[in-house]
């Protein structure tokens, strides 16, 4: 990381250089995904870099912390190759073989140990799945995020699917129906769930996803210790229960959690017994699965135990404590709504605001991305 004497002396702001080191980022991780086998030259990313700038100690500057940022950030490694160039003489012989910096090139190698790749992210047998899964959420984001059944099958079958299939090589049978759950979202932090609404919810819906505040209620940053029965509720009534959204940054977390997403999640995993979260951070979630506390039961270390809603609360004197939150109202059935499926199109347009309490979001594209987020659920 570039110290401030150091941009001082090349005379360039914090600001700029860090645009330029994203910039360096991007190309090559589009120039690696484009063809992997070719190596990036260090002067295409020079190029990139003087391209508005003339400093010559720029480049190296930048190159460097690009390096750093793509191995924090992405677990990658900008392994440099060296090579030399035997410049020929007058005489038409090579000279003496001699290092030219301009002659680096640059691959991304991941700093994964091949062991636990292959061990933990490798999948060679859903591989196929992975990738048509993504065909197939690619064709329908081209198409403006929603499109009728028969459309999707007329773009399969140019890569050679066929809705008739019954014994395709890789994917089996075609024909059969396809498995696929609706979650419902809650937008509204509520208690508890009236029988009614419940029934409402299960006309339509195999799951529910609610507000992390619905599942552990807070004020001002901290756990309270009301209890909400909406978990139990839900799935007594035979609805998975998903918990959104948890977030690595602390900001976003109450104090209870002391900072650490793995306490986080184990709140709501272990303490609350949802059925999985929805999370901005997958790998944290992939993580928190691969700990072996998670299967101790009461054997835990005290680090893995859920925190106690509302007990550091009770370490503050009475006056200093934050306001009581107030109760959180029902869910009853006149807050379910189900609105018709909008008209399929290939253009998008601006959805108005709903002012509805708890409305249903059923525009497919946001669909898609919940049930993508729900692959990393801990179930």
């Amino acid at each position: 990381m570039a110290t401030s004497d150091e941009l001082a002396q090349i005379d360039i702001s914090k600001e700029e250089k860090d645009k330029l080191v994203a910039e360096v980022m991007r190309y090559v991780l589009f120039k690696t995904h484009q063809s992997s086998d070719c190596p990036i030259k260090r002067e295409e990313l020079t190029g990139i870099i003087t391209k508005n700038y003339r400093q010559r100690a720029l480049p190296t500057l930048v190159i460097n912390e690009a390096k750093e940022r793509l191995a924090a950030t992405f677990g990658y490694e900008m392994r440099e190759l060296q090579r030399t160039r035997a410049p020929a003489t007058r005489s038409g012989r090579p000279a003496q073989r001699q290092f030219n910096a301009d002659a680096k090139s640059y691959v991304l190698v991941s700093m994964l140990d091949p062991e636990v790749y292959s061990k933990y992210v490798e999948d060679k047998a859903a591989a196929h799945l992975s990738g048509f899964a993504f065909a197939v959420i690619g064709i329908i984001h081209l198409a403006g995020g929603k499109m009728p059944e028969e459309d999707l099958w007329h773009q399969l079958k140019r890569v050679g699917l066929n809705e008739t299939d019954e014994a395709h090589l890789v994917l089996g049978n075609n024909k059969q129906e396809t498995k696929y759950s609706l979650v419902y979202m809650i937008e509204e932090g509520v208690r508890d769930a009236a029988p009614s609404s419940l029934a409402d919810i299960k006309k339509f819906a195999n799951a529910v996803s609610v507000s992390t505040t619905s599942v552990l209620p807070q004020t001002h940053y901290y756990l309270t210790n009301q209890t909400n029965k909406l978990v139990t509720s839900l799935q007594s009534a035979g609805l998975q229960v998903y918990v959104y959204v948890l977030m690595n940054e602390f900001a976003s977390q109450p104090n209870d959690f002391f900072a650490d997403a793995t306490s986080q999640i184990n709140a709501y995993v272990q303490g609350a017994k949802v059925d999985g979260i929805i999370t901005d951070f997958p790998g944290t979630a992939h993580r928190y699965k691969l700990n072996s506390c998670t299967s101790m039961g009461n054997s835990a270390p005290l680090f893995m135990q859920p925190p106690q809603p509302g007990s550091l609360l009770l370490t503050m004197a009475p006056d200093v404590q934050p306001p009581a939150a107030a109760p959180m109202p029902l869910l009853t059935d006149a807050d379910v709504a189900e609105p018709a499926l909008p008209p399929v199109s290939n253009t998008t347009t601006a959805a108005s605001p709903s002012h509805a309490a708890l409305r249903m979001r059923t525009d497919v594209s946001i669909l898609i991305a919940l049930l993508m987020l729900c692959a990393s659920l801990l179930i």
